[in-house]
């Protein structure tokens, strides 16, 4: 029989055994010493003569980077939905808010708050910024973490000309989120003749509230193509990546980190990290001094060295240049977890990894 005629019998056997989950994103995951039938389109052909080809289906080990799990995507819309580590100067330049129609110290859904600017119009983030997040290896500050409190959206008048009145004074002296306006002196209304430059606040109205939300919280645009955040194909890393579990999100430093908890990591597209990168997380007992004392003539102090144990995989899901944000998707034998721990595309469980050597 030729391949060619093969071919259909074959693709059916093997669609009749997939299945597609409308409500979740299949991400690869990983178990430990499974051994399966490869799939029937991986064959070996060997000519015994001209004119028959006889197929050999294989067995083979499945490595731990092949079983297919699913995670909710809603799950990870909500993760993705915003950013949880900012620059430090990105922050500084956001608008900010400063005042509400009330004229209260806290605003609620429904209210309209006022930025210190004119923004570009859409729907805002509002945010508080919270603890620095350094990378222990360089020392250097990657950003701040944010908390999210809330969204608003940008409002203002039907005729977008009415947004600001300026003259033509105006629009050939100030920048164009400007106008002049008249001054007061100790409370009373200066002369004509002086005028002060003006900014017009920028009215949104809050759409969402989840914590307080009050004067000089921060606005962060959501871009209008956010759902393409959404696409991305998982894959397994580099062999020869490595980095660090440096910050866990809603959590507490010094705890275990479990299953579907977001993580950050000191590295992001600078060394190659992209969406749906899929990485294996270990940790290690720190290395103990041991006296080799079988020689008495001549006593030598070494170190013991432990492998190291898989305890888990996680996916990268939001990356930037320096840092990567990923939610676990394993926690083998409920192993512990946490900040510290190595993430590394390559490596098996209770393989010797030199170069990673966590502190005593």
């Amino acid at each position: 029989m030729k391949v060619s005629s093969l071919l259909p019998i074959l693709l059916l056997s093997l669609s009749a055994n997939l299945s597609i989950s409308h409500d979740s994103l299949s991400v690869l995951s990983f178990t430990k010493n499974i051994s399966t039938l490869s799939s029937l389109t991986d064959f070996s052909i060997v000519e015994a003569n001209k004119s028959v080809i006889k197929l050999y289906p294989q067995v083979r080990t499945e490595s731990e980077n092949s079983k297919i799990t699913s995670i909710p995507i809603n799950l990870l819309k909500s993760f993705m939905e915003h950013p949880s580590v900012i620059e430090t100067d990105d922050i500084k330049k956001a608008p900010s808010i400063i005042g509400n129609s009330k004229n209260t110290y806290f605003s609620l859904p429904g209210d309209r708050i006022y930025a210190e600017n004119i923004l570009e119009p859409g729907r805002y983030i509002i945010y508080k910024p919270n603890q620095t997040i350094i990378d222990p290896e360089t020392g250097k500050s990657l950003g701040q973490e944010i908390l999210y409190i809330g969204e608003a959206k940008t409002i203002g008048p039907k005729e977008n000309d009415k947004t600001l009145i300026r003259d033509e004074r105006a629009q050939e002296r100030l920048p164009q989120n400007e106008r002049f306006s008249g001054a007061r002196i100790f409370g009373q209304k200066a002369p004509p003749f002086i005028e002060i430059a003006t900014k017009l606040a920028q009215p949104l109205i809050i759409t969402k509230a989840i914590s307080e939300i009050s004067q000089g919280d921060k606005l962060l645009l959501v871009p209008e193509n956010s759902n393409e955040r959404f696409n991305f194909t998982p894959h397994t890393a580099a062999k020869d990546f490595q980095a660090q579990i440096i910050h866990v999100f809603e959590g507490v430093s010094g705890q275990h980190i479990g299953k579907y908890r977001t993580i950050l990591l000191n590295k992001g597209t600078a060394q190659g990290l992209d969406k749906g990168t899929i990485v294996s997380i270990y940790e290690k007992l720190p290395n103990k001094t041991w006296v080799d004392s079988s020689n008495t003539e001549k006593i030598t102090v070494k170190n013991i060295a432990f492998p190291v144990n898989l305890v888990g995989k996680a996916m990268v899901y939001n990356v930037s240049d320096n840092m990567a944000y990923a939610v676990i998707i394993e926690n083998y034998d409920n192993a512990y977890i946490q900040i510290g721990n190595f993430a590394a595309g390559g490596g098996q469980d209770l393989e010797d990894i030199p170069e990673y050597e966590p502190k005593p």
